[in-house]
């Protein structure tokens, strides 16, 4: 039972350091997730940008949007064709815009795109597990920012623009630095990406773990109760031992009292019968003495019975032989008469 609650001790540790280890990947995974924060201030910055580029920048803005809806595809190959169909809203909407459409016709193609890249991030977000989701959709809501922007030009910095000079030199003031900047955004979303399936596996890992802990620990709780209630029967058996040992001790007790008082009674006895036959000694050597007096007094006896025999024969000889000669004498009597 001692083994056994070491045991159960060793594993309850384990148990609290796959804990501590799921609690540290989901320390990382919250990082993660401020980095991704971080991410879409960038986008937003990214977004200021662009709201001072000039509406040649449209252009750009339709081939930074390829590149983000590329990476889209290439991991989510799924959704490849509603994306293509936003592609081409796109270039309806731009080919209006180059067109010289007038603004509400561009409000109306941004918020059909905006409705159908909102159904798309809902369709996205089905399915899948609780922080993937949150990432791409906080992507497609830069994307679809960037795109809203990119078909509504700011009217401030457009002017300023088509003061200064052609659309070319407008495009090749902004292109280059949007361009690195948005090179380095999906450099980085590539990398947080797999920074976030790394965390997600090894936060699959760590549930498992867990959740292998948590069986180990109710195995070991259930052990540890048919544990307790073995010791709990064990604890009856030995008090009713100890009962059982107490009555027979009490039972010796008494057998050794009983014992002592025969003994004593036995000395006693002893005492007596050596007293006994002492005294059976001395009866017999009297007995003795007197079967051997008995015995001379039986042959004295005896002697004198003879004596008495042979004098009462001698008697009555005597008186015969006199009664004889008294007859004689009264026959001579009457004869001399």
């Amino acid at each position: 039972l001692h083994s056994r609650a070491e045991e159960l001790e060793r594993r309850i540790i384990e148990r609290d350091l796959s804990t501590q280890a799921a609690e540290t990947a989901s320390k990382q995974h919250l990082e993660s997730i401020k980095k991704l924060a971080k991410l879409e201030i960038e986008c937003r910055r990214l977004k200021a940008i662009a709201r001072k580029a000039s509406p040649a920048n449209d252009q750009k803005s339709y081939t930074a949007s390829s590149i983000c809806v590329e990476s889209f595809t290439d991991s989510q190959s799924d959704s490849g064709e509603r994306l293509l169909a936003v592609e081409t809203d796109m270039q309806k909407m731009n080919g209006l815009e180059m067109n010289g459409c007038d603004r509400s016709s561009s409000d109306a193609w941004a918020s059909a795109l905006i409705t159908e890249l909102d159904q798309f991030r809902k369709e996205k977000a089905v399915g899948r597990n609780i922080m993937a989701p949150s990432v791409e959709i906080n992507l497609m809501d830069d994307f679809l920012e960037m795109e809203r922007l990119a078909a509504l030009p700011d009217t401030e910095s457009g002017s300023g623009f088509n003061d200064a000079g052609p659309v070319s030199y407008q495009t090749s003031i902004v292109e280059n630095p949007l361009k690195a900047d948005l090179e380095n955004l999906v450099h980085r979303v590539a990398e947080l990406e797999e920074k976030l399936a790394l965390t997600e596996e090894e936060k699959s890992e760590m549930q498992i773990a867990l959740t292998e802990s948590q069986k180990q620990l109710k195995t070991l709780q259930n052990q540890l109760s048919e544990a307790e209630i073995r010791f709990k029967d064990v604890q009856t058996q030995l008090a009713l031992a100890d009962n059982s040992k107490q009555a027979a001790e009490k039972e010796v007790k008494v057998a050794n009292m009983n014992r002592e008082v025969a003994e004593s009674r036995l000395r006693d006895a002893e005492t007596e019968i050596k007293t006994l036959m002492s005294k059976v000694t001395s009866l017999e050597e009297a007995f003795g003495k007197e079967q051997a007096l008995s015995t001379e007094n039986m042959n004295k006896c005896k002697e004198l019975e003879n004596e008495l025999s042979k004098m009462k024969c001698e008697t009555k000889l005597r008186q015969e032989a006199e009664l004889q000669h008294a007859a004689k004498y009264n026959e001579e009597l009457k004869v001399q008469q």
